[in-house]
């Protein structure tokens, strides 16, 4: 008792001492002793709501304006739990309005690997770009952090190295969670990227089942082995040696050593070994998530993709009129123009200059789109033969009868890639009269509308690991329209064959859905509005990015983080009876 008032009054002379010379004395106290910090007061520690905040870094080693589901991520969580968010990527592409003039979120660029690497032997530039993306992310993360606040660190993976040891880092010095947000495989995109055909890769659920076998069976394999040396013992030369040579496993050639393949198989490791060491994980898809603990043993929550309310809602026949009036006026729209020159018009709509009353046009062509990264991961050759064999379908139909026309085709194909040019110069030398195909680049506020007023879209998505699932059919979806989807292993998972739209294989297929789904249209195509009524927003039950995020992700962020110190205030000790 009297040891406790000696403390207290010491603590209250070291905390007059440091007010008169400008600090606060904050401190812990341990079971056993008392435990001094010191921290600058800031005028007698008056704090501003904003630095009470807690602080979450949300990670995206890639263009921000180009990953939607991270920026979605972002805004949730300034938006539902009011919390500042500095959002670290690289800045090839205005970001959204969202985040700009929100302003609790901070955008921090990321200096991206000089162009000069690019000269360099493939193997120095992996290294080179490993060292310079380590220190630039880390040095961002730990200095444009708060050392206080700092609630959690999410990170997109792929790309998974060297972003997963920075955050991870920053994590462990900060005293701060560490959380990843699985949209597919860094080792997929490299195996796929260095055509590795195979990888032998030790998964979490081989070693288990080959131990559980090893304890059941272990005595019946020695037995078994022992019978086979036995018989070697006694059998001679001739026939029965060459039974039991054709018996003796054969050794295995050793494949030659590679660097790709070491670098990738070291990508598959390490993204296990973060993995393992991160508080949350979260995964596009149920296959992901069983994949997750089968490969690396990693407990991760299924967080669909859903659009967003906040950027998805309904939109006006004569907002969808407008923005055709804005594409006829660009040089290659001519297939948005009206065919009497009518400027009020367009080949889809009809409205009067004096009223803002707009009708759908009973000849209008079917409004395809089809957003695309022009990448590996979607074959677009699919998608031209498919249109090419439209095309002659649709030169040779005379029909009269409008519940068996089939319509002229404007196919409309939006996003940025390496492999865009390529397929342009294809598309060019198609002699395509029924279809017409236009590559704009649009605006974000007019992706929205442009997807609202087609009639279908189409998904070329496959996937390097075959387990992550396409954001821009969940955007379709958002917008009312059904989607023709390359089939692929977990594409299921969104893409509900003839309930919101169909799967397809190969050209041909791609081909005759199209033409099942045009016959008859807009007046009699009975397959297609039943599709069309089946994911209306209004009465579908596919949800929004707002309903999953707060059933998911927002339990973990909600949590109070861990501050390397605690202020508590001094109380007399209570005097013992």
């Amino acid at each position: 008792m009297e040891s406790d008032q000696v403390k207290l009054r010491d603590l209250e002379r070291l905390s007059a001492e440091l007010k008169r010379g400008g600090n606060t004395f904050v401190y812990r106290q341990s079971p056993n002793s008392l435990i001094y910090f010191r921290e600058p007061s800031a005028q007698a520690q008056i704090e501003t709501e904003s630095e009470d905040r807690p602080e979450v870094a949300v990670v995206v080693l890639g263009d921000i304006a180009r990953s939607p589901r991270i920026s979605y991520q972002a805004h949730s969580i300034a938006s539902e739990l009011d919390y500042d968010v500095k959002l670290f990527g690289y800045l090839d592409t205005s970001p959204s309005e969202m985040l700009v003039k929100d302003p609790r979120i901070e955008i921090v660029p990321i200096s991206p690997p000089p162009d000069c690497l690019a000269k360099l032997p493939e193997s120095l530039q992996m290294f080179f770009k490993f060292i310079w993306t380590f220190v630039v992310l880390f040095h961002a993360l730990f200095f444009k952090t708060s050392w206080l606040h700092l609630h959690s660190i999410l990170m997109q993976n792929p790309p998974a190295i060297p972003t997963m040891i920075s955050c991870f880092l920053v994590c462990k010095i900060k005293k701060a969670r560490f959380c990843i947000d699985w949209h597919n495989y860094m080792y997929s995109v490299l195996k796929d990227k260095y055509k590795i055909a195979h990888l032998d890769l030790p998964r979490v659920e081989d070693t288990t089942a080959g131990e559980q076998r090893e304890g059941h069976s272990g005595s019946k394999r020695a037995s078994a082995d022992s019978r086979v040396i036995r018989r070697r013992r006694v059998v001679g030369t001739g026939q029965n040696a060459a039974i039991v040579a054709e018996m003796v496993e054969k050794p295995v050639r050793k494949e030659k050593w590679c660097a790709k393949r070491w670098y990738t198989m070291l990508i598959y490791r390490l993204e296990g070994y973060f993995g393992r060491l991160a508080d949350s994980n979260y995964c596009v898809t149920r296959a992901m998530k069983d994949d997750l603990r089968a490969a690396w043993g990693i407990e991760a929550n299924t967080f669909y993709d859903r659009p967003p309310a906040f950027r998805f809602r309904k939109v006006t026949d004569l907002e969808k009129h407008r923005l055709f009036q804005k594409l006829a006026a660009f040089e290659n729209g001519k297939m948005f123009r009206d065919k009497n020159g009518d400027a009020n018009s367009t080949a889809f709509t009809i409205c009067s200059a004096s009223e803002d009353a707009v009708q759908w046009r009973s000849d209008r062509p079917l409004l395809i789109v089809s957003s695309t990264s022009w990448t590996a991961d979607e074959d677009f050759e699919i998608l031209l033969q498919a249109v090419n064999t439209y095309d002659e379908h649709a030169r040779i139909a005379r029909s009269g009868d409008p519940d068996m026309r089939i319509p002229e085709l404007v196919l409309v194909i939006t996003g940025k890639g390496p492999m865009k040019e390529y397929y342009l110069e294809r598309i060019k030398k198609l002699q395509l009269y029924k279809v017409n195909v236009m590559t704009p680049w649009l605006e974000a506020a007019d992706y929205p509308i442009i997807l609202a007023a087609a009639d279908i879209g189409v998904s070329l998505h496959t996937s390097t690991s075959g387990l992550d699932l396409p954001m821009k059919v969940v955007d379709m979806f958002g917008a009312g329209i059904p989607v023709l989807a390359k089939r692929f292993a977990c594409i299921e998972e969104l893409v509900q064959e003839d309930v919101n739209g169909l799967l397809f294989d190969t050209s041909t297929e791609l081909t005759h859905i199209l033409k099942e789904l045009a016959i008859g249209f807009p007046v009699s195509c009975s397959q297609l509005d039943r599709l069309k009524k089946n994911v209306d927003p209004a009465t579908s039950n596919f949800g929004d990015w707002e309903q999953n995020w707060n059933a998911v992700v927002r339990p973990d962020f909600a949590k109070p983080h861990n501050q390397h110190f605690h202020r508590v205030i001094a109380s007399e000790p209570e005097k013992e009876e």
